[in-house]
């Protein structure tokens, strides 16, 4: 049975960054991306690491950022 999603990869990476620049897109960095691993519960029982952390600018690349995993099933979740 195929998983119900699709991992990171550094295509997709890079396409992320082809939309937001380097500096709107963080990946293979746990220090960086620490901060991203959990909402207002600070439980670290409920904290897991994003593969990636996207920073859009402005909507137009917030809708580019999300129709990326739609066709690539790649989950999202939003902070």
């Amino acid at each position: 049975m195929p998983a119900a999603y699709s991992p990171v990869t550094s295509e997709i990476v890079t396409a992320l960054e082809g939309i937001c620049g380097e500096e709107g897109v963080l990946f293979g960095n746990a220090k960086q991306t620490a901060k991203y691993s959990h909402d207002m519960v600070t439980d670290q029982r409920y904290a897991r690491d994003p593969d990636v952390v996207v920073l859009p600018r402005s909507p137009a690349e917030a809708a580019a950022v999300l129709s990326l995993p739609s066709e690539r099933r790649a989950p999202v979740t939003q902070l």
